[in-house]
């Protein structure tokens, strides 16, 4: 799967909007957290374990 996100600004920092399908794809839902790995092709995305 391939989605465009966008950058917004929350505060001082920034936010990812991510679609709902992409939260399906991670089994997340909103206040959910995640985790961000560095691969050698660049980066990952994944639920963090509950």
């Amino acid at each position: 799967m391939i989605a465009a996100l966008k950058i917004i600004k929350v505060g001082k920092s920034a936010g990812i909007l991510l679609p709902d399908e992409v939260l399906a794809q991670l089994n997340a839902k909103i206040g959910d957290e995640l985790e961000v790995v560095l691969t050698p092709g660049g980066i990952a995305i994944k639920a963090k374990q509950r």
